[in-house]
Parts: C-alpha cells; structure tokens; sequence
C-alpha cells in the first residue's frame, strides 16, 4: 500500500510538473529578456519579428528610456496578436498616460480591467490617469480599491495621499505617508507629500521639518525647493527670512521654469523685499 501511495505521488508530481513547466520555462525567458539593454532586444526583435515576447519587452525597455513613440509601436504590435492581455492593455494604458494621450490611455486601461476585473495595477494606473486629468474624487476610489486588493507599495500610497489632499482630506493624506514613512523612511516622495499635508492643516512648523527632510534626501528637487520656499516665505517676519524665501524659489524656478506657482511665489517674495518690478519680470523669463 505504502509503496502504491508514493508511486500515486510521483505520478502526481510528475503531472504538476508537465503542467507547470512551461509557465516556468517562459518566466525565466521573461526575466533574461527584461535584462537586455534595448539595443540587444532590438537586433532579437529584426531578428524573429515574429517573437512576442521580445517584442513585449522592447516596448518596456523603451518606455523606461522614456522613448514612448517606439514603446507605443511595439506593445500595439503585440497587442494585435495578443488582443485580450491584460498586463499588455496596462502597460500601454500608462505609456499613453506619460504621453498626456488620455483618451487612448482611458480605453486601454478599461481594457485591462475589463480582462481582469480585480487588477490592481490597472485601478492604481487608472486612479493616476483621473488625478491628472483633475478628478480626484474618482482617482481616491481606485487607488483606494487597489490598495484593497493588495496594491501598497510607496508610489501608489503616495498617489492616494496627493489624490486625498486634492480633496481635501489631508487626515487621511497624513496618514497615507506616515504608513510609507513608517516602512520607508528615507522616502522623499512620501516626506515632500507630508509636508504639502501639514501645510494643508496650517502647521507650518512640521510642514517646514517635512520639506527639509524630503530636501536632504533630494537635494537640489525643483518640487521640493518650491514647497520650501513656499513654507518658508509663509514664515517668514524678517527681511533675511524673506530673501532665504526668495533664493529657494529662484532656484526652484532655475530648474522647473514651467512651475507657475514656483513663479508666483517668487514673485510675491520679490514683492515683499520692495522688487515688484523683478517680481513681475520673472513669471516671463
């Protein structure tokens, strides 16, 4: 009997194996190709047009160069004859996103969920997709479900917090970073969103420690400078206080001149020190 049982096993193992190693087989594959510089997976991919799976991961290794035009050409050229993949419709749903192509970023990423209903990756994607097209109300709603579903990691919390303080609920924001902050402390994205939310509850203080953490660990960050110099100049009594103020949002402008509300704050801080004249010359430089 005892023998009958484990020759059963065998048997069973065996079988496990024969189902299971081909999924295994193509992890590892998946994995050796994610590993390729782009020009590797590039000369594969003129070399078998026809191989999905190296196609697939052309697309990523240009998205992550921030190529998205040649990242957008190979995952469409896989989702053609792969149409109904939900981690393919994802990944094309946020090379869309980064392309500011919300409507084809919209359609792709309800794709994905409509693939795979519980995807939270999709719904943590899609929560980004409505924070930047301004409706924070619906982004809070999926990132909240995709952290639900299993979905914590530091960038998807700290999307939630942004989403939170967007609607004003900046007790919960406080508490999304903290739980980063808890696990993460060296979490610059997490302490820059902290203090935004202390500003947020009109405690400039804590705001003030926030953003010089978040600082140190990004030093010379045009977001960071700009929250600051922000909370700085809020702070501020003391004409040197003012021009401490005034330096950190320069620089914050130096090195994001798009951000117009880095621009306005100089401008009042220039405003404060008796240079109105500058101050309104540098929302035009």
């Amino acid at each position: 009997m005892r023998f009958r049982l484990l020759g059963l096993l065998a048997v069973v193992a065996a079988l496990a194996g024969a189902i299971h190693a081909p999924r295994l087989v193509g992890a590892a594959r998946e994995r050796r190709l994610r590993a390729l510089p782009v020009e590797r997976l590039a000369a594969l991919a003129r070399e078998r047009p026809g191989d999905l799976a190296v196609r697939y991961q052309l697309g990523l290794a240009h998205a992550r160069q921030g190529e998205y035009l040649p990242a957008t050409r190979e995952l469409l050229a896989v989702l053609e004859r792969e149409p109904g993949r939900a981690d393919l419709l994802n990944d094309l749903g946020v090379v869309y996103l980064l392309q500011q192509r919300y409507y084809e970023s919209l359609v792709a990423l309800n794709g994905a969920l409509t693939a795979r209903p519980r995807y939270p990756s999709a719904l943590a994607n899609l929560g980004r997709l409505h924070l930047a097209t301004r409706m924070p109300y619906t982004a809070t709603r999926e990132l909240e479900q995709a952290v639900r579903l299993g979905l914590e990691d530091p960038p998807t919390l700290c999307d939630l917090g942004a989403a939170y303080q967007q609607t004003l609920n900046f007790q919960a924001a406080r508490r999304v970073y903290e739980r980063v902050l808890r696990a993460h402390r060296r979490h610059g994205d997490a302490w820059l969103g902290l203090a935004r939310t202390w500003e947020g509850l009109s405690d400039d203080a804590r705001a003030a420690r926030a953003a010089e953490r978040a600082l140190a660990l990004r030093p010379g960050d045009a977001a960071v400078l700009a929250a600051l110099g922000r909370i700085e100049l809020r702070r501020a009594v003391t004409p040197v206080e003012v021009r401490q103020a005034s330096r950190r949002l320069a620089e914050a402008v130096r090195r994001d001149p798009d951000d117009p509300e880095a621009r306005y704050d100089l401008a009042r801080a220039r405003r404060r020190l008796g240079d109105g004249t500058r101050g309104r010359r540098g929302w035009f430089t």
